[in-house]
């Protein structure tokens, strides 16, 4: 296997920003990830969440809202704001692992001033301003999540400043401010040379698989349809040009030419000549689209695998899940009823194991070790609760004797009656 060039791979010291448009629901939804509100994926490592760093405490998001609603009234719209409307940008600067290990080399300070610069950079380039901005180390590589007011100072949204040239004048500015923080720090390789080196068109696209599902056929189609464009190009320029020739031959066949003819040869030739240049060039794209087809088709392909694959992870997944769940409530039910026993070998069993044995098997171990634990505790009761029977009947003997003196009576009918008021077992 041959391996591709350098520019068709990522940039591994390379850092990048990346942008989306969060309405309010979702932005709310950004800041509990953001901020380590409420229950957190997997991949977070709890332990270190303490070590992530606050740079910018976010706005209320409402109060970003009404500001948006006055900038866009400012500016002449007359239509309120739709629902789904974007409130926040929501940014995320990542790093490529070998930058990733140059910028853990510098200070917590030193990390937060670059980064810091740059997002107040970022806002500035787009015409808005910052409204929250965190540091995660929890993670696998540390990286910054950070928000800006989804509209520019003239109600503009962000969406429509940050066109593609804008965009990669970003990735160009990232790279500019971090490696003056941190020398050794690049810019990430732009995608359409990453492409041009040979890589894969899809592994250029920060799009999910789902997307990418969803894109590519499209993609295909749009580029078949460029590809049957040429094709009939082609044929009417070969038509055209059979055309020419034939003109060019009866020309050629006359003995001698008078003036008007000869000038009507030498524009027939020189018509020949740049539709043979055009043809030229209209083979070349023909090729060069006809090479790109098979990639795409080829990606789509990786992608339907990839998809089928998800699905079927996330169908376990959640079917372990439901086993779980339902491992859970069996042994809960069966405990509370008292169908959870030892059998002669001291192993445990309930009236109804087949929960228990369908759910994973790190989860059954567990259940069953909690069930024993369950009813080693039960018997430790009823034991202490045979000796509590012996103690208060000793009590009661001794109560009703003549030799008893009275302050010891006394305290002996206390203790009796704490014993009848006492909970039960």
């Amino acid at each position: 296997m041959t391996s591709k060039p350098r520019l068709a791979n990522p940039n591994s010291q390379a850092a990048s920003v990346r942008l989306k448009a969060r309405s309010l629901q979702r932005a709310y939804g950004q800041r509990r990830h953001d901020f380590r509100i409420g229950r957190q994926p997997n991949y977070v490592d709890k332990d270190r969440t303490l070590l992530n760093r606050v740079l910018i405490e976010p706005r209320p998001l409402p109060k970003i809202k009404k500001e948006i609603e006055r900038l866009r009234r400012s500016s002449g719209a007359k239509r309120a704001m739709k629902s789904d409307a974007a409130v926040v940008s929501a940014g995320v600067i990542t790093f490529g692992h070998k930058a990733a290990e140059l910028f853990a080399r510098l200070s917590p300070d030193e990390q937060d001033a670059a980064l810091l610069e740059l997002v107040t950079a970022i806002a500035d380039k787009l015409g808005t301003h910052v409204e929250a901005m965190v540091v995660h180390l929890d993670e696998t590589s540390l990286h910054a999540h950070f928000e800006m007011r989804a509209y520019d100072g003239r109600g503009v949204p962000v969406s429509k400043v940050a066109t593609f040239k804008v965009m990669s004048e970003l990735q160009d500015m990232t790279a500019d401010i971090m490696a003056i923080h941190c020398p050794g720090i690049e810019r990430g390789h732009k995608k359409f040379e990453r492409i041009k080196a040979g890589a894969d068109y899809a592994d250029t696209l920060n799009r999910s698989v789902k997307q990418l599902h969803q894109d590519l056929p499209a993609e295909i189609a749009a580029r078949q349809a460029k590809l049957t464009d040429l094709e009939g190009q082609q044929v009417k320029l070969s038509a055209s040009m059979n055309k020419t020739r034939g003109y060019l031959q009866k020309l050629n066949a006359k003995v001698k030419l008078n003036e008007k003819e000869a000038t009507r040869l030498k524009t027939y030739e020189a018509r020949l000549a740049k539709k043979d240049v055009e043809q030229a060039s209209l083979e070349q794209r023909h090729l060069q689209m006809k090479a790109l087809l098979p990639t795409a088709q080829d990606a789509l392909k990786s992608r339907e695998i990839a998809v089928m694959r998800t699905e079927d992870d996330a169908r376990v997944k959640v079917e372990a899940v439901n086993a779980s769940l339902a491992a859970i409530d069996a042994v809960a039910q069966e405990l509370e009823g008292g169908t959870v026993a030892r059998d002669d070998q001291g192993k445990i069993k309930m009236n109804d194991p087949s929960p228990v044995r369908a759910a994973p098997k790190g989860l059954a171990k567990r259940l069953v070790r909690l069930a024993g634990r369950f009813l080693k505790l039960q018997d430790r009761m009823v034991q202490k609760e045979g000796y509590l029977d012996k103690l208060a009947a000793a009590l009661k003997s001794l109560l009703v004797r003549d030799d008893l003196l009275d302050h010891a009576r006394a305290e002996g009918e206390k203790l009796r009656q704490e014993l009848d008021d006492g909970p039960e077992f």
